[in-house]
């Protein structure tokens, strides 16, 4: 019995292995990430594309280019500040809603999202602390964003975010395009 590498796979096989991980991703993420740097062209059409198409996606298709208070809810509405013991320091971020898509946790570490956030929680509210603005320990994104002296650099922090998604996904669908052309070109 030989053992082909992922690339060497028929597509039906990759493609029901990429359309598994729509829900298993969490599991999988070191081989994604390698089938990504092998594999690019199924990657991206296959799991990558559609997942961003996903994430961008509010009902009336995908944002490729705006930005609405409905995405930014979507994808990071339920994020959580955790203030303890009534505090007004941050302690921690939970991010409930912008870790709950593979392409929005793979892109959390190398955004600027987390820090502007965690700047917005350190900044005073004019003498208030977060603790007499929310129930509890802790605050949600969608809470900052109804809070005035805070809308605006949460809505950039989200925005740049939300460029990032869209950058990704033109990128990717211009590569898929590019190599099947390139496969057209070729073909006899």
């Amino acid at each position: 019995m030989t053992l082909c590498s992922p690339q060497e796979q028929p597509d039906e096989i990759a493609i029901a292995f990429y359309g598994a991980m729509e829900s298993k991703w969490i599991n999988w993420q070191q081989e994604l990430r390698f089938l990504a740097l092998i594999d690019r062209y199924r990657y991206l059409k296959h799991f990558q594309i559609r997942e961003i198409q996903k994430v961008l996606d509010v009902g009336s298709g995908v944002l490729r280019d705006s930005i609405t208070p409905e995405l930014i809810s979507k994808v990071f509405g339920k994020d959580q500040l955790y203030f303890p013991d009534g505090s007004s320091t941050v302690q921690g971020l939970t991010v409930f809603s912008t870790g709950c898509f593979w392409p929005t946790s793979q892109l959390l570490n190398g955004s600027e999202y987390i820090n502007e956030i965690f700047k917005v929680a350190r900044q005073s509210l004019d003498g208030t602390s977060f603790e007499k603005i929310t129930d509890g320990e802790s605050i949600t994104v969608d809470q900052l964003l109804k809070t005035e002296a805070h809308k605006k650099v949460v809505e950039a922090a989200c925005s740049k975010f939300c460029q990032l998604l869209q950058k990704e996904l033109r990128e990717g669908e211009n590569y898929v395009a590019h190599v099947e052309s390139t496969k057209t070109v070729f073909q006899f």
